[in-house]
């Protein structure tokens, strides 16, 4: 029904597809642990971010001045200087570009912070 050289063919671009899905599922495996990564260093980071303004809610408590000894000591308040900060995350890897029919090069290219 079929030519021999029809059947090679259509198996052959089976092949080059299956192999195209194979990369696409290993970028999208390296970019899904890159992401849990990110998002590991995210909850770090808040972490970090929520104690600070917990204990600057909490208003920290000092001595105040002293008098003679047996003297009790009375606590004033002492607030934290506010202080913003930018992290900004970068990344060196590089992504392959769009691929193209099989046998043509692939061209890397730089990853933006918005592809991130």
């Amino acid at each position: 029904m079929f030519s021999e050289d029809f059947l090679n063919d259509i198996e052959s671009q089976f092949q080059d597809i299956k192999k195209m899905i194979e990369q696409y599922l290993e970028l999208y495996k390296n970019m899904l642990e890159q992401l849990n990564q990110v998002q590991k260093k995210i909850n770090e980071l808040k972490f970090v971010v929520d104690s600070v303004t917990a204990l600057r809610t909490q208003q920290a408590l000092q001595a105040g001045p002293q008098g003679p000894p047996g003297t009790p000591v009375q606590l004033r308040p002492v607030f934290i200087e506010n202080k913003t900060v930018i992290i900004e995350l970068k990344s060196d890897k590089k992504l392959a570009g769009p691929i193209g029919p099989p046998g043509t090069r692939v061209k890397l290219r730089n990853i933006t912070k918005d592809e991130l």
